[in-house]
C-alpha cells in the first residue's frame, strides 16, 4: 500500500527496525501489518477522505501492526500500534500510537489470529 515517503523512510521505519530489535528479546515475533481508512470528525460528523494516485490506487490514512511476542516459556503478550500515514518526528514515543487488538480489529475490520 503506498505511503507517505517521508513516513516509510523516517517514523514507520524507526518501528520496523523495533520490531526486529524484539527479535533479540523474544524467540518468537510473528507480525500483522495492514493499511487502514479511518474517518476524522469536522462538524459533529464523520468523514472518510484518502488520496488517490497512479489507476486508482488509494493512499490508506493509517497504517496498523500488531504483534504478538512468544518468550522461550511460551508466554505470549501482544502489542498493537496505529499509525497515521504522515510525516511523524522522530521523538514521537511509540507508545503514543499503542491501542489494542480490539480496536484495529475493529477498524479493519479483521478477526486477528491469538
Amino acid at each position: 500500500a503506498p505511503q507517505n515517503r517521508h513516513f516509510n523512510g523516517g517514523y514507520w521505519a524507526k518501528l520496523e527496525k523495533h520490531v526486529r530489535d524484539l527479535t533479540a528479546e523474544y524467540q518468537n515475533v510473528y507480525v500483522i501489518t495492514g493499511p487502514l481508512y479511518l474517518p476524522y470528525k469536522k462538524d459533529g460528523k464523520q468523514y472518510v477522505t484518502y488520496q488517490v494516485i497512479g489507476n486508482q490506487v488509494a493512499v490508506p490514512t493509517h497504517f496498523f501492526k500488531v504483534l504478538t511476542l512468544e518468550d522461550r516459556a511460551g508466554n505470549k503478550k501482544r502489542r498493537a500500534y496505529i499509525l497515521p500515514n504522515q510525516d511523524i518526528p522522530l521523538d514521537t514515543p511509540l507508545d503514543q500510537f499503542r491501542t489494542t487488538v480490539i480496536k484495529v480489529e475493529k477498524a479493519a475490520g479483521l478477526i486477528l489470529p491469538k
